[in-house]
């Protein structure tokens, strides 16, 4: 009986072992954002956008990407960047044939709704 007990015991702890693996693993892979994390550097913004320091002065003097400014510091939002890259994103043609056929809907209906009155 003393070692039925002794072998649970032993099994639970290896469980034990390997839940702590995989948590210190979940923790190491997955970016968990404070809010005050989300102000990033000029550094952390270009390995984001990968852009060149040179080039985000560019954008920024131009007001061409979302930053903020103190002094002669520069800061940016790690949310508003990823926002500002997915703003770029280009329709596919699937997509654009998908949004035609819908506004074409949408005249027909305007135009059928015209001739009734």
């Amino acid at each position: 009986m003393d070692n039925y007990f002794q072998e649970i015991d032993s099994k639970i702890n290896a469980i034990q072992a390997q839940l702590l693996k995989i948590q210190e693993s979940l923790a190491s892979t997955r970016q968990i954002f404070k809010p005050e994390d989300d102000i990033i550097s000029i550094q952390e913004a270009c390995t984001i956008t990968h852009n060149a320091i040179g080039n985000m002065y560019i954008l920024t003097s131009k007001s061409l990407i979302p930053h903020m400014k103190r002094g002669k510091r520069l800061y940016f939002s790690r949310t508003e960047l990823i926002n500002w890259i997915k703003e770029g994103k280009k329709k596919t043609i699937k997509e654009i044939d998908e949004e035609t056929d819908q506004n074409l809907i949408k005249i027909r209906h305007e135009i059928q709704k015209k001739s009734k009155s």
